[in-house]
């Protein structure tokens, strides 16, 4: 999450992290991250801030900072919205190591509003009304109902649970992301 002007996204590839950065507003000396996520470990939470991270390396270079520095400096941009256990959370121990301010969020993340619950705080800042936060809060517990229908037909959550089954009965071990940037600027 990027705001000076207030804007949203995650960054696979170098090219699509300068397009949310020149979306923020294209200074990085005056853009503060907010990273909202349960784990810390996902692979796009760990990716979008490495390539930020590496923005921000590069900023502080071009401007003279002397490399013991940088990483303080660095700090001084992030905010990590996290669980609060460092022991299971890879972005959590990394930013108590590097001085990142983190907010420990709020317990009973299990739960179908989990991913919501983290960003809440984030679109709260981004001036979410009221009015809009309760018509979001209706449609995740609409669409939590929905995913807890019995006919596998009508079930998304159940399609997707039999479809890694089957791929686990067949032997598959692993996930894979593939993905590329729309302006195929990464190949």
């Amino acid at each position: 999450w990027l705001g000076a002007k207030v804007t949203e996204g995650t960054g696979f590839t170098p090219s699509q992290c300068e397009d949310m950065i020149k979306k923020a507003g294209g200074d990085l000396g005056n853009i503060q991250v907010i990273i909202s996520s349960k784990s810390g470990s996902t692979f796009e939470t760990v990716q979008s801030y490495k390539l930020l991270e590496n923005a921000f390396t590069k900023y502080y270079e071009k401007n003279g900072f002397k490399p013991e520095n940088i990483k303080a400096e660095i700090a001084k941009h992030f905010l990590f919205i996290t669980d609060k256990n460092p022991e299971k959370n890879q972005i959590k121990k990394k930013a108590l190591a590097e001085g990142i301010k983190t907010v420990d969020a709020m317990d009973g993340l299990h739960s179908g509003f989990g991913d919501l619950a983290y960003d809440m705080p984030t679109l709260a800042y981004a001036g979410l009304s009221e009015d809009s936060a309760n018509k979001m809060l209706k449609a995740a517990d609409k669409m939590s109902k929905e995913l807890q229908k019995d006919d596998l037909n009508s079930n998304m959550a159940a399609k997707m649970a039999a479809y890694d089954k089957l791929a686990e009965d067949k032997g598959a071990t692993k996930e894979q992301f593939v993905f590329h940037d729309a302006n195929f600027t990464d190949f």
